[in-house]
């Protein structure tokens, strides 16, 4: 049983430790992009201390480099009309509560000046009944005074 265990653990570990296995480009190209995303599937080990070193150094490298990442994409999403509005809601309700004032305001000041032109309207109009009365009085005072003139 310990020789069958042994003979399993040499294979297993033979097959792991393989120094043939990062003689080819693309199974290098493999194993770092699995190392520095931080995967690390497994299917490929170092079998020396620098390997294991360098292999370190990437997955530090790639913690920070997903960092970074993630980071610049969740700036860039913010950046978006979405994210625009998302973010400029309270301005947008603050701009639109300024204009609904400015908007009261002016309908305010054109009721007003409606009222002062029907004001300025009927002073116009009375002072002319006034200036006409006037008119009529001086009148009938001129003619008072004739008929006075005459009879002396």
């Amino acid at each position: 049983m310990f020789t069958i265990e042994r003979y399993q653990e040499d294979m297993i570990c033979n097959s792991l430790v393989d120094e043939e296995c990062f003689n080819d480009i693309f199974l290098v190209a493999w194993f770092c992009a699995s190392t520095i995303t931080t995967v690390g599937y497994g299917d490929m080990v170092p079998s020396t201390a620098a390997g294991r070193a360098v292999s370190i150094a990437m997955c530090m490298f790639g913690v920070i480099l997903l960092c970074i990442m993630s980071t610049s994409v969740n700036h860039f999403l913010s950046l978006t009309p979405k994210g625009v509005l998302a973010n400029d809601v309270f301005d947008y309700q603050s701009s639109l509560h300024k204009f609904e004032v400015a908007q009261a305001q002016h309908d305010e000041r054109r009721r007003l000046a409606r009222k002062v032109a029907l004001n300025q309207d009927e002073i116009d109009g009375r002072v002319e009944r006034r200036l006409e009365r006037l008119e009529k009085m001086l009148a009938s005072l001129d003619d008072y005074i004739r008929q006075t003139e005459d009879l002396n």
